[in-house]
């Protein structure tokens, strides 16, 4: 795992080594989330899809009505950031599919990512390599089964 970003609450996680492509540096492969993740190790969760819309710091006089996820910063971004911020790379050990779309992958220092799709219709993710724009080269998964 090279890179983690976002686009509105859609994780992006690229894997592989980085090269420069239309519009930034991309991995050799994309994996776009939008259904339920976590990042996980023996010590419990380390972050996930739920800690998007929860803010950094709550101060005196806090509210969710002004807070903006994006513009203020939320606990998703600090803790990925954090994780791929370490000297050693994540490097992919195995990865294991389940029913309906689900999947783990375990990464090197016992991290593992876990994706498991919670509805019955719409896209739960893809893993394509950037670059190809044909559809036929997207594994997508929506509702829980390959499109």
């Amino acid at each position: 795992m090279s890179a983690a970003r976002r686009a509105a609450d859609m994780r992006v996680l690229h894997f592989g080594p980085m090269t420069d492509g239309d519009g930034g540096s991309v991995g050799e492969f994309a994996l776009h989330i939008q259904c339920p993740w976590r990042i996980e190790n023996a010590d419990g969760i380390i972050t996930g899809r739920s800690d998007l819309w929860e803010p950094i710091h709550r101060t005196d006089g806090f509210s969710y009505d002004t807070w903006d996820y994006h513009r203020d910063g939320n606990l998703q971004d600090k803790l990925i950031n954090q994780l791929l911020d370490r000297p050693d790379e994540f490097r992919v050990q195995s990865i294991d599919v389940h029913r309906n779309g689900s999947f783990s992958i375990d990464l090197s220092d016992d991290y593992r990512l876990v994706v498991f799709p919670s509805g019955s219709v719409g896209e739960d993710w893809r893993l394509f390599r950037p670059g190809s724009a044909e559809e036929k080269d997207h594994l997508v998964i929506s509702g829980g089964a390959i499109e």
